[in-house]
């Protein structure tokens, strides 16, 4: 069975890194990284706030483990959207 893994933030530093470390390193792992402001390349853009756009992510790509790297620019966000995105992504895993 493989392993399917989708990383959050993946246009950002750590993201980026995280994403280049499994493919180079885990061969038979699929990743696929995940973006929002800097979506490019393959990298897709999804909202992770948006229940229904993670739901169809999952079942799309069939996955196994999500690893978030995301960040917030803007303080306000922060209290209002970072628990929302962990409730919105635990539920699937």
């Amino acid at each position: 069975m493989s392993i399917s893994v989708i990383v959050t933030g993946a246009s950002g530093l750590l993201g980026r890194a995280v994403c280049r470390e499994i493919k180079n390193n885990a061969p038979l792992w699929l990743v696929q990284g995940l973006a929002w402001s800097r979506a490019a390349g393959d990298l897709l853009k999804v909202d992770i706030t948006c229940r229904t756009s993670v739901h169809e992510l999952f079942q799309r790509f069939k996955v196994s483990d999500c690893i978030q790297c995301c960040a917030v620019f803007y303080i306000e966000c922060i209290f209002s959207s970072t628990v929302k995105v962990v409730k919105v992504v635990v539920t699937y895993l």
